[in-house]
């Protein structure tokens, strides 16, 4: 419980960070380095690409400083693996457009990377250096990580479910920024307040009177 509890208030904090990041307007740029040998995973491809084989994946933001500067050393690393790791894929995943895999991945801090084989993930940690990651890959440190429990790891059921409900918020926020160029602001949040106000109504009404039929 303890656990589950834990995971519920993490997934109200990242609906709010999804949202707050679905409402910056402008593109979200693909990707930056053309001729790339990190694959470009989203929302989209993530369970068809990540869930066979061994990847390297990292979570990252256009927004965010840090990955930006360190971007460059993980595009080198993922040249310098492709002939020293032949078995291993590199990828990256921008979290603007892929806030199911963001919940999912019940990530805390950017740029995060994680190691995944055959749908074990584990979520490692080193200086994102070039060399730095070679030597992890080269050791083999992440098998002495311990993986995401069957329960909560990303590609659970469980967790598919939280996914889709943590990434709720980003939606809503699209979808309000679509109303309101043709809605006033205020009708929209009045009409969403008066509903709610209703429901609860509703609710407390239905409640009463089982009260007081008891």
């Amino acid at each position: 419980m303890p656990r589950l509890f834990s995971l519920l208030i993490w997934v109200s904090l990242c609906w709010f960070a999804l949202a707050a990041a679905a409402s910056r307007s402008g593109p979200v740029p693909s990707n930056l380095f053309p001729d790339s040998k990190v694959v470009q995973v989203d929302d989209s491809s993530l369970d068809d690409l990540l869930t066979s084989g061994e990847w390297l994946v990292e979570f990252y933001a256009p927004w965010c400083l840090y990955c930006k500067q360190v971007s460059s050393e993980f595009e080198i690393a993922a040249e310098e693996a492709e002939s020293r790791f032949p078995n291993l894929r590199i990828a990256r995943v921008n979290i603007d457009n892929s806030p199911r895999a963001t919940v999912r991945f019940q990530l805390s801090r950017l740029p995060s990377y994680y190691y995944i084989s055959d749908k074990s993930v584990r979520y490692v940690e080193f200086k994102p250096r070039a060399s730095e990651i070679l030597e992890f890959l080269e050791a083999e440190e992440w098998k002495s990580i311990e993986p995401y429990s069957e329960i909560f790891a990303p590609f659970s059921p469980v967790m598919q479910i939280v996914g889709y409900v943590g990434s709720f918020g980003s939606y809503l926020v699209v979808g309000f920024n679509s109303i309101t160029k043709v809605v006033p602001a205020w009708v929209v949040v009045s009409g969403l307040a008066f509903s709610v106000f209703s429901f609860l109504s509703l609710g407390a009404q239905a409640a009463s009177r089982k009260a007081k039929s008891a």
